[in-house]
């Protein structure tokens, strides 16, 4: 079969890994330079990547957990498993002016900002979270909801609250217990990460489809899809292409327009899925930024203008990286939010004051250079019964 593929990031990737494999001629359209989506780097799209950074690095910072066992299954498929590194980094939680370490049940027990049998109530929530093995009939209650009775209601806004608002925006209190459930029970202290970046892993994949007679096309619009007979013409701003069937991985309200001759019954019964966006500034700094070799800190305090401070090269070596010292300061947001708005330099005034009550030795002048990277869909709204609203994966339409 002839199969057109709309999306070049790791899930039209996969598609077309295991579809070429099959023996399919596969065409795979994005609109994008690069593969990779959301997890591509940045190299080849910015005229000041340092010269001296032996491995590409994302614009939004990525890792896996030791769980994450189907992409691992894609990389040993790929020949590529060699090239995995698992490492255990620091993870921690800053609140009230204080990064706590956070990442072990020891952890928790000592974490003095709530109660002990707060503590004690957290740990047994935590616990029973990791051993469902299949949390999807949480989705018919709210994590704002269980989370706080289980917990207790200090703990709860401690602990997940500014999480939830940070990720959510003001769905927050909308999101379904099963999100929560998800997010516990694949979390790992071990993660991982590929060798030279994510989008080597991205790369080998489209390099694989290609070798077996198939193609990735990049830089390119499709204009119109329409039916003709039992085929789907494809008319990009190049060139026009028939395929016996069509594979979508485009947010929804894309794939609806791309595609007109969707019974509207259809369109109406899932157009009520939406997500928010995410904005990343990354950082390449003259010293070190978080204290005790700390990865991941994830920041407790609603009324800061970020969600997550993410020092890269306290998880890979900054020796891929011109010994440069890389910093993530991301968070989740609406497009129309006026964070989204501004500029990387307007950015990094705004988180000033915040950054500085982590580290007081930060300042512009430690900044070597600074990117930004914003995209208007990362997070899906996970709302109650979420499922229930979910596309099937075929659609009204044949071979589509």
């Amino acid at each position: 079969m002839r199969i057109a593929i709309i999306g070049a990031g790791f899930t039209g990737l996969a598609a077309g890994f295991e579809l070429s494999r099959q023996g399919h001629h596969v065409h795979i359209f994005e609109k994008n330079s690069f593969v990779g989506g959301l997890g591509s780097g940045f190299r080849d799209l910015v005229d000041d990547y340092p010269t001296d950074w032996e491995w590409d690095l994302e614009q939004f910072y990525h890792h896996w957990f030791a769980g994450d066992a189907h992409i691992m299954k894609l990389i040993s498929e790929l020949g590529a498993s060699d090239q995995v590194i698992q490492k255990r980094p620091i993870t921690a939680s800053w609140y009230h002016d204080h990064a706590y370490q956070l990442d072990s049940p020891m952890s928790l027990l000592q974490f003095s900002p709530i109660s002990m049998v707060d503590r004690l109530r957290t740990g047994a929530f935590l616990a029973a979270m990791k051993l469902i093995p299949n949390g999807k009939f949480l989705e018919h209650w709210t994590a704002h909801d269980v989370a706080q009775k289980v917990m207790g209601k200090h703990a709860y806004e401690v602990m997940w609250e500014p999480l939830l608002k940070g990720k959510f925006a003001e769905y927050y209190t909308e999101i379904n217990l099963a999100w929560l459930w998800a997010r516990i029970y694949m979390r790992s202290p071990k993660l991982a990460y590929f060798e030279g970046g994510f989008q080597k892993l991205a790369t080998l994949l489209s390099d694989a489809i290609t070798s077996q007679r198939s193609f990735v096309e990049t830089d390119v619009t499709i204009q119109t899809i329409t039916k003709e007979e039992d085929l789907w013409k494809v008319t990009t701003d190049k060139n026009e292409e028939t395929f016996d069937s069509i594979i979508s991985t485009t947010p929804f309200p894309v794939f609806t327009k791309l595609f007109p001759e969707l019974p509207p019954e259809y369109v109406e019964q899932y157009k009520s899925l939406f997500g928010i966006g995410a904005q990343a500034l990354v950082l390449s700094l003259e010293k070190e930024f978080l204290p005790n070799d700390i990865y991941w800190l994830s920041i407790h305090e609603s009324e800061w203008p970020f969600l997550v401070v993410a020092e890269h090269t306290h998880f890979m070596d900054k020796k891929h990286y011109g010994n440069d010292n890389l910093l993530y300061v991301g968070d989740y947001l609406p497009a129309s939010d006026p964070l989204m708005q501004q500029d990387k330099d307007e950015l990094l005034s705004t988180f000033l004051p915040y950054l500085q009550k982590i580290n007081a030795g930060f300042s512009r002048e430690t900044v070597k250079q600074s990117w930004l990277w914003r995209t208007p869909y990362a997070q899906p709204i996970v709302k109650r019964n979420h499922s229930q609203h979910i596309p099937p994966l075929t659609t009204p339409l044949p071979n589509v």
